[in-house]
């Protein structure tokens, strides 16, 4: 009989569901004051190491774009999530490089070397809050996660008419690691500003064709440090609630709202 139940339950994934419940019930818990946020900016990275064979050494500004989700744990400072980073990777040469690429010399002409058009990451993060006010607080913590990148298909002595000398071998993967300081600070009862630097370092290994010099190896790494700047918005989800007399409503209330008595307190 008991063995009907549990092939019963398992038939229709109910046990599958109950499992997940269990596990995720941490989060959710935390999910009662979580906060959701979106932001942009710029960014720039230092040129790459590894055994990648084009390297360029000037900064260049390139796009960056985050989604972040973190969970306020209750009766402390710290802070769990999740963060995905969007950014571009790309160089100026200022020296020459010593071989010809696609029968081109690069002398240091300025021209870009671009490593990925897009790199995204997924990181859980740990983040430590200080209030600096009743509707604002500064945070930092670290990161440590997964990265994937992609390239636009190199064009043979530059066809295309652009700037781009060297456009880096597409589908790398690796891992990314760093840290983030940032403030967040609410505008209404929902709606925070937020501001954040990151610094991110990004391992990626990139399988290669027979001709990529120096002779011919299958497959190459990269490391660079980006350090990414980014503005946006966080949506506060939960928080303390209280019940506005006016209109019969429970509502989100900051800490110095509760200062303000009701006209039905004495």
């Amino acid at each position: 009989m008991t063995d009907n139940i549990f092939y019963t339950f398992n038939e229709y994934g109910i046990m599958k569901k109950i499992t997940l419940l269990l596990v995720l019930m941490p989060f959710l818990g935390m999910a009662q004051q979580a906060e959701v946020g979106l932001t942009g900016g710029f960014t720039a990275n230092t040129a790459p190491s590894g055994s990648i064979y084009y390297i360029a050494n000037k900064p260049v500004e390139n796009f960056a774009a985050s989604a972040t989700f973190v969970g306020n744990i209750k009766n402390t400072n710290f802070q769990l999530g999740v963060d995905i980073y969007a950014l571009g990777l790309s160089n100026k040469a200022s020296q020459a490089l010593p071989i010809p690429y696609f029968g081109r010399i690069i002398v240091g002409n300025g021209e870009t070397f671009t490593y990925a058009k897009a790199v995204i990451s997924v990181s859980p993060i740990a983040n430590y809050k200080v209030k600096i006010s009743d509707d604002g607080y500064v945070y930092g913590g670290l990161a440590l996660g997964l990265a994937g990148s992609y390239a636009e298909p190199q064009s043979h002595n530059n066809s295309d008419g652009s700037a781009v000398t060297f456009r880096g071998i597409n589908g790398g993967f690796g891992f990314t690691a760093g840290g983030q300081l940032g403030v967040s600070y609410a505008i209404t009862t929902r709606i925070a500003l937020n501001a954040e630097f990151a610094l991110r370092y990004y391992h990626l290994t990139f399988a290669t064709s027979e001709t990529y010099p120096p002779g011919g190896a299958t497959s190459v790494s990269l490391g660079t440090l980006a350090y990414p700047l980014t503005f946006g918005i966080r949506y506060r989800m939960g928080f303390e609630k209280q019940l506005n007399y006016e209109n019969g409503r429970y509502q989100v209330i900051r800490k110095r709202d509760q200062k303000r008595k009701s006209h039905t307190e004495k």
